[in-house]
């Protein structure tokens, strides 16, 4: 499979001025003397990213995701190093960064388009398909700076996805517009994914990386951290993080917190309960049989799809269970219920853990909802296994003379085979 996207020994150098004068100063000099220190954005970064692939950039803030993504779409130059992009590349950093105040939406469609090499006949072909995705109604005659944070926002990702890019290059654009549109950006990203398009995706939400992306790589202090499996690197940054952060109600780098607007789905309550008891319990026994009962309202289930999630962790934010109402081809399609998720012999084992409750969209990208139970919930265990849960298993002792009997036997038999004592 072809490489896209090369990047070799990539480094990004900034010089920091403690006052203005000191940039003069130096300017002056002709580089003989130093008055400002080096601040290395990025260093030496080597990667590969295959055609059709989608790979996730994390790391906190001042890990030069940011500035690695500027110098693939040219914002920003680099020190060192090169890359080669091969294809037409959209990138989504700074949403309407080069929209002018004073133009229309139109106006400013066309100057974005024609700067990205559209002729105006090209332009006025995608126009409609550009409106229509926006959304922006009469808005999108009026100038930019009468737009809101999430108007902006909806033009600007109309203008990228409509050139329909081989490469999209996406950096935490998410974080404003309403949740109808932040969805109906979610399903073109992967409409764009299943065409067979490269995307490099970079977010602070851990969940939409390892749903969106086949690989990530992770910045840290503008290091190469570890690349890999989004399910291992993002566990490993998650952990990172944790040891940064004393917050009992960090999940996956995000904050657990309420989501209460009239016009989205939203979880009202999640109880734990025994079956047939409508009392919400604290404390259960290893090997209890119980229920997560999750009361939601969804004023609008034909336009919102919604699967209910459980997830439990523990009290030094490992996740140790988490499962979702799609796996159980079930789906959330009334205005108001309760949606029951039942464990029975449920085999973690004792410690303190924290219920939280969700409600994403189809592709469990999208999260509407979520909320953690105010109680901890306390398993409790006769046994002292150590671990997270129970696994069953039986114990034997042979004499010395069946194990090499046994490990003649097993070595005869080839992998994948079972031996009968």
């Amino acid at each position: 499979m072809s490489a896209v996207i090369e990047v070799r020994g990539l480094s990004k150098k900034y010089k920091l001025f403690g006052r203005n004068s000191d940039r003069m100063k130096e300017l002056f000099t002709f580089g003989r003397k130093q008055y400002h220190t080096p601040k290395w954005a990025l260093k030496d970064l080597h990667l590969d990213v295959h055609r059709g692939s989608a790979l996730g950039v994390i790391g906190a803030n001042g890990s030069g995701k940011s500035t690695f993504m500027k110098i693939l779409t040219g914002t920003t130059t680099q020190t060192t190093g090169s890359f080669n992009i091969k294809g037409q590349v959209g990138s989504l950093l700074e949403l309407g960064a080069g929209f002018h105040p004073d133009f229309s939406g139109i106006e400013n469609v066309f100057m974005n388009a024609t700067i990205l090499g559209f002729r105006r006949k090209e332009i006025k072909a995608l126009l409609p398909k550009m409106i229509d995705f926006a959304e922006l109604g009469d808005y999108i005659e009026q100038p930019v700076r009468t737009y809101s944070s999430g108007m902006v926002m909806r033009l600007g990702f109309s203008v990228a996805m409509a050139i329909e890019p081989e490469v999209l290059i996406i950096d935490e654009v998410f974080a404003v517009g309403d949740m109808h549109f932040q969805k109906k950006c979610v399903d073109k990203i992967f409409e764009f994914k299943k065409q067979g398009r490269t995307i490099l995706f970079c977010s602070h939400s851990m969940f939409d990386v390892r749903q969106i992306c086949d690989r990530v790589m992770w910045l840290k202090h503008g290091n190469l951290e570890a690349i890999g499996d989004p399910l291992d690197v993002t566990a490993d940054y998650a952990n990172y993080i944790r040891s940064m952060s004393q917050s009992d109600k960090h999940l996956l780098g995000e904050e657990v917190q309420d989501v209460t607007l009239d016009d989205r789905p939203v979880i009202d309550k999640i109880e734990v309960r025994r079956p047939g008891s409508s009392e919400d319990i604290r404390t259960i026994a290893h090997g209890d049989d119980i229920e997560f009962w999750i009361h939601f309202r969804n004023p609008y289930p034909d336009r919102f799809k919604v699967n209910a999630v459980v997830a439990i962790m523990r009290n030094d934010n490992i996740i140790t269970f988490g499962t979702t109402s799609e796996y159980s081809g079930i789906e959330l399609t009334q205005k108001e219920g309760v949606a029951v998720l039942s464990l029975p012999n449920f085999q973690q084992l004792n410690g303190e853990f924290v219920v939280t409750g969700h409600l994403f969209d189809e592709n469990h990208v999208h999260r509407y909802s979520q909320i953690a139970r105010d109680d901890t919930l306390v398993i409790t265990a006769e046994r002292h296994e150590v671990g997270v849960f129970m696994q069953p298993c039986t114990w034997q002792i042979l004499p010395a003379q069946s194990t090499t009997e046994a490990e003649a036997s097993s070595s005869s038999a080839g992998p994948g085979r079972s031996l009968e004592s």
